[in-house]
């Protein structure tokens, strides 16, 4: 193993523990702070407010718990990008349990394991599982602390089966506060819109805990992201901040290569990660589309990106600069500084780094 190139060798960055629940925090706030009445999400011609999301994840908690579930339990969640996803993630969390999404597009064996990886006490796979739900619409966070565990996401897998990065009930806000605001400068006004889906860590953040964070509204899609329905939706929703990655991007182009019928001039940035972006997407989209693309790079460990490229300060072919609350390293074989132009081992650390797998 190498050594970490962060002194002292082997230590995390400290950590104060305190009360906190991530739920109490990007819910529960903004009904005690007046924004109740906000728009929360949008969602197939719907529109939900801060107030009925907050019903949501407190009848969800309940129904969790009547259900058998205590704190410390995983509860697996294969659900599309919906509300019902968003009150099992925060209704689970509340209660002091662990969320642990999952993609809708695997295979029965894939879940099988992913369900005995986790060792889950319940699995929510069915749209509408709330629907018939009489729980109370209140609900009393569990007191949990800012260190204790609240959600698993799942790794790629790349290096054998898929792995889960364990985060905390803090985790969120070095990621909203150091990219979200340090870098999107993201407000209550924004609406965002993100083609990654929720059970990822990317589209997690875009599509519900940034906006989520600073009050302002999000677009959910639940259907697979084909190029027409994007375009669709931002023209008709018209989402300031827009995320996708490479792959979506190019789609999009393609898509409107021969005509442009879409009105995209309200998107004021788009945001790229989870694959290197050609640095020709970003010029055609500019042209096109009149907007910047910002491309980043982070991993599920550290949970959203923490190098990125700025607005009005884009290298295109380049994923940036640190993000501000994280150092990176780029080391050698030994662990060694190496000097720039020189390929390495990239090495992140955060407070939103995971605990473990």
């Amino acid at each position: 193993m190498h050594p970490s190139p962060f002194a002292p060798p082997g230590v995390r960055p400290s950590l104060e523990v305190e009360r906190f629940n991530l739920t109490s925090y990007f819910v529960d706030r903004h009904i005690a702070e007046g924004r109740g009445s906000r728009t929360a999400i949008f969602y197939e011609g719907a529109r939900y407010s801060y107030a009925d999301i907050a019903a949501l994840v407190n009848q969800a908690g309940h129904a969790l718990r009547n259900a058998g579930v205590e704190p410390g339990d995983r509860v697996l969640i294969i659900l599309p990008d919906s509300p019902d996803f968003v009150a099992a993630y925060f209704g689970a969390i509340k209660i002091g349990a662990v969320a642990v999404p999952a993609s809708t597009a695997l295979r029965p064996a894939d879940y099988e394991y992913l369900a005995q990886e986790s060792q889950a006490k319940i699995v929510l796979n069915e749209s509408g599982w709330l629907a018939n739900t009489d729980a109370p619409r209140e609900l009393e966070c569990a007191p949990t602390s800012s260190a204790d565990p609240a959600f698993w996401l799942w790794t790629s897998g790349s290096t054998g089966p898929p792995k889960a990065a364990v985060h905390r009930q803090s985790d969120w806000l070095a990621a909203c506060e150091g990219y979200a605001r340090g870098v999107l400068d993201i407000t209550a006004d924004d609406v965002t819109f993100s083609s990654a889906k929720l059970f990822h860590a990317y589209g997690l953040g875009n599509g519900l805990m940034f906006p989520f964070y600073v009050g302002a509204a999000t677009m959910l899609y639940p259907a697979k992201p084909l190029p027409s329905a994007i375009l669709q939706r931002v023209h008709q929703y018209r989402p300031t901040l827009f995320f996708a990655v490479p792959t979506h991007f190019a789609a999009l182009l393609r898509e409107t290569d021969a005509n442009n019928p879409y009105d995209l001039s309200c998107v004021r940035l788009g945001i790229s990660a989870a694959e290197p972006l050609p640095a020709e997407f970003v010029r055609r989209w500019h042209a096109r589309f009149g907007c910047e693309v910002l491309d980043g790079i982070g991993s599920t460990e550290v949970l959203h990106i923490y190098i990125s490229n700025r607005p009005g300060c884009i290298r295109p072919g380049s994923t940036g600069t640190p993000v501000p609350g994280y150092e990176v390293r780029i080391t050698g074989e030994y662990g060694q500084a190496l000097p720039p132009g020189e390929t390495g081992d990239l090495w992140v650390r955060g407070a939103s780094n995971a605990t473990h797998y």
